[in-house]
């Protein structure tokens, strides 16, 4: 007898979603997890050092500028996502405020159980504070530094260089910017195993919480120092990931934001 419902089908995303929710099956699996990896002095060990390198890589140092004068009400009020960029460059300092304010550290806290160990905080919040997103400038028209691909080191307080390309792939690999005439794009990457190994599937879903965390951080401070942003979701993942030089196994590419004068 032929059945009257028609087959549903499930989109690849949405997979990603399901597979990801707390359950009754699987919450007391993910609670056990959590409880292993608080107690595993190695994991938590190496969960303080979140931090990926480029030895040998040009190195850039970051100093920020003070913005505490600027209220905050203000700044939420006037922010409006804007690519209608003039082409003018903005300083490294500018940069440097965005990235070490945005997503820099603010603390250090020790782990009570093992309180040997040493965990750095950072501006935006992290589940776990286990930060998997990188931050990855690709720096288009800033004074005082070439133009090219770079990568935020938030411990070292620097932007490394990351390969010797050229920037004439940029165009290829968002859709709807006009990357001529912004001056830089921040790409965020997330290394998913950061955040799985304590949380499993479930954290699938703190990686782009985080991304937009941060983003958000970045947007408001755009706007207190004068500066236009947009987060961009129109991006090629493949390009993007070839430029980077980057394993699409272990790291994804899962967010953007263009910033301008």
């Amino acid at each position: 007898m032929a059945s009257s419902h028609a087959i549903e089908t499930i989109s690849p995303s949405e997979l990603h979603y399901l597979n990801s929710k707390i359950t009754v099956a699987n919450r007391m699996y993910l609670a056990q997890n959590i409880a292993e990896f608080s107690q595993n002095r190695e994991a938590i060990q190496d969960s303080c050092y979140p931090y990926k390198t480029y030895p040998g890589a040009t190195r850039y140092p970051l100093k920020s500028q003070y913005i505490w004068w600027k209220r905050l009400q203000s700044v939420l009020q006037k922010r409006r996502s804007s690519t209608n960029f003039t082409g003018k460059p903005i300083s490294l300092k500018s940069l440097s405020t965005i990235l070490l304010q945005g997503y820099g550290k603010t603390t250090t806290i020790y782990d009570e159980r093992f309180p040997e160990v040493e965990h750095s905080l950072r501006s935006a919040p992290s589940g776990g504070a286990l930060y998997p997103i990188e931050v990855y400038p690709l720096c288009l028209n800033i004074k005082s530094i070439p133009r090219g691909c770079y990568h935020y080191h938030v411990k070292d307080k620097v932007i490394e260089k990351v390969n010797q390309k050229t920037m004439n792939e940029v165009d290829q690999m968002f859709v709807g910017i006009p990357q001529q005439e912004c001056a830089t794009i921040l790409v965020f990457t997330a290394i998913k195993e950061r955040t799985y190994v304590k949380y499993g599937e479930r954290g699938y879903r703190f990686l782009f919480l985080e991304a937009g965390h941060i983003a958000q951080n970045i947007l408001l401070l755009a706007s207190a120092i004068g500066l236009k942003a947009c987060p961009i979701g129109g991006f090629v993942e493949d390009n993007i990931v070839d430029f980077l030089d980057i394993d699409h196994k272990r790291e994804w590419v899962i967010y953007a934001l263009a910033i301008g004068k």
